[in-house]
């Protein structure tokens, strides 16, 4: 459990993006529309998650909201995208996905549609946006380590837990080259610590030596 001051939670960061690459990304999909007047069409592209103060400690994302189908994203950054259409009383069509922003160019992919009737796929493009999966997420699990780690209460305005799981627990901004600089580093820490130990046993070897004289 985070340390509290003053009988609160320190504000910090959990999670942000730190890639200085920025991508030109695109969704490139024709969603159905039962009526233009209902049809909502939101891109929200989050780049951090964080602890902050208000009444009590609360997990929060920050986002930029974007009403494109074109636009840009820092590398790492993980897009939500929401279509609803319908009537005043009923939502006929809705999708929601998320994608890492990754730069892999333009590719074809499958959105799945949530319809009154029948749920259907609709073919369109994405550029430099890898699919996410949520297979294996329990949002009652990720509130549960929320509040024990972090002392905090998800917020709902944004789906932060989702944020969570797969930044936090899946690493999926993590990328072959962070994982190549961990173990360079730490192949330099190895060598380090080996020194500094082979070093340690010389010294001995000369007390051990110096002992040896005495007698």
């Amino acid at each position: 459990h985070e340390g509290a001051q003053n009988g609160k939670t320190p504000e910090r960061t959990v999670f942000e993006v730190k890639s200085s690459k920025v991508l030109p990304c695109r969704i490139d999909v024709e969603f159905p529309v039962y009526n233009r007047k209902h049809t909502l069409f939101e891109i929200s592209v989050y780049t951090s998650i964080s602890i902050r103060n208000f009444k009590q400690p609360y997990l929060v994302a920050t986002k930029k909201a974007i009403y494109s189908k074109e636009f840009v994203a820092p590398e790492g950054a993980i897009v939500k995208v929401t279509y609803t259409s319908g009537s005043s009383k009923h939502t006929y069509y809705s999708y929601r996905g998320y994608f890492i922003v990754r730069e892999t160019g333009v590719k074809k992919h499958e959105f799945a549609i949530k319809s009154y009737d029948k749920n259907t796929t609709i073919e369109g493009e994405i550029k430099n946006l890898v699919p996410l999966s949520l297979e294996g997420y329990d949002e009652a699990e990720i509130e549960a380590e929320i509040m024990n780690v972090y002392g905090a209460l998800p917020s709902k305005y944004d789906p932060v837990e989702v944020l969570y799981y797969l930044w936090i627990k899946k690493r999926v901004a993590d990328t072959s080259t962070d994982i190549e600089d961990q173990v360079k580093k730490l192949e330099e820490l190895i060598k380090q610590k080996e020194a500094e130990l082979q070093a340690l046993r010389e010294q001995l070897a000369q007390l051990k030596q110096l002992e040896r004289v005495r007698e």
